[in-house]
């Protein structure tokens, strides 16, 4: 739930869960100002309450900006008793925070380093100029999905190593092409039209209501651009959540009554699920398996990796994470035929995955041992 002070839940990183609370916060404040229901000033401060454990800078200038303009587009939030409800839902959330952390001003340090000349900032910044660096090479057709996690080395200006480029555009363009944002183009400017056509033609609650899509649409995007909240299937599922309704709006180009296109979409959309799924079982076995490892518990892991590496064959990096499985047995048992199962997974990675480093330098240890051990 908390890592280094800050607020994570389950999703284990801070700036997206700061996301979904400020999403949250904006619809719970909107449907205070249109309802004036108390329980979504309850609502309402557990989200602040959050926002601020989350210690999330760049989340937070965000929710300076966006709070501002509330009050600017919708004049219920200019109320009496919502302003009054908007500022004690802020102070309880805070104070109920600052008892949480046992300090007024926990949040003082993280406030003062809101900068451009942060190192976080900086460093991304170097991420991005690598990124179009590896662009200019891939621009067609990507470098695949976790090219930019493979080939960075290959384009770093300095050394670091981030799986993400915290930017879901550029990494977008990197994994899949251009033609990736062009698609994101695409949706972005038929979801402006739509909800224009929602606001102009709605009737008060509608055009409410596409205001907000709007301004959630706008943060979730805006953020996405310097981190990669996207990549989590909940971000998505909430950008085009609000993104939908106002898309209904679209008029209507053409109709398809075929029943054999129909059947189609239902056998597309079934096979797609049983593929979902299948590979959501293949990657917990992987992950029950690396978990047993890593506790040492290492003959318990191997029929996992084993069921992961047979239900999902194109991944490398079961491959690999099975391999050192086979390397600490070998480690332990000084047995030649660990060492050489090590080897025949690593091979097996590097087939799958030529260029990952990382592959090759514990292949040419496994090389190394196997030498030594004849």
């Amino acid at each position: 739930m908390e890592r280094n002070g800050r607020l994570e839940s389950t999703l284990e990183y801070a700036n997206t869960l700061a996301i979904i609370l400020l999403v949250a916060l904006i619809v719970a404040l909107l449907h205070y100002a249109q309802n004036g229901r108390v329980r979504e000033l309850v609502v309402s401060t557990i989200l602040v309450t959050g926002l601020l454990l989350t210690l999330s800078r760049s989340v937070w200038v965000l929710w300076f900006a966006t709070m501002i303009i509330l009050f600017f587009i919708f004049s219920e939030m200019r109320r009496k008793k919502v302003a009054v409800g908007f500022i004690v839902t802020h102070i309880a959330g805070w104070l109920l925070a600052a008892f949480y952390k046992g300090d007024l001003l926990f949040f003082k340090g993280r406030v003062q380093t809101i900068q451009p000349e942060t190192s976080e900032f900086k460093i991304r910044l170097v991420y991005w100029k690598d990124g179009l660096q590896m662009l200019k090479d891939y621009w067609w057709k990507g470098t695949g999905g976790g090219g930019w996690n493979l080939l960075q080395q290959d384009y770093q200006s300095q050394p670091y190593f981030v799986k993400y480029i915290h930017n879901h555009f550029l990494q977008t363009a990197l994994d899949i092409g251009i033609y990736g944002l062009l698609l994101i183009g695409i949706l972005v400017g038929l979801f402006i039209v739509g909800v224009k056509i929602q606001i102009k033609k709605g009737n008060k609650a509608e055009a409410y209501w596409g205001k907000a899509s709007i301004l959630v649409v706008i943060v979730v995007i805006l953020h996405s651009g310097f981190d990669f909240d996207l990549t989590f299937p909940i971000m998505g599922g909430i950008l085009l959540l609000f993104m939908s309704d106002s898309l209904t709006y679209l008029p209507v180009v053409f109709t398809i009554n075929s029943k054999k296109v129909s059947y189609s979409l239902v056998v597309c959309s079934v096979c797609i699920t049983l593929f979902l799924g299948w590979s959501a079982i293949g990657y917990k076995q992987k992950q029950v398996a690396t978990q047993l490892r890593d506790s040492g518990q290492l003959e318990m892991a191997e029929p996992h990796f084993r069921i992961a590496s047979g239900m999902i064959p194109w991944s490398h990096t079961i491959q690999y994470e099975n391999a050192k499985l086979f390397v600490l047995q070998g480690n332990i048992s000084q047995n030649k035929e660990d060492y050489k199962n090590a080897r025949t997974k690593v091979e097996a990675a590097t087939k799958l995955q030529p260029k990952e480093s990382l592959y090759k330098e514990l292949l040419d240890e496994l090389k190394g041992i196997g030498n030594r051990l004849k």
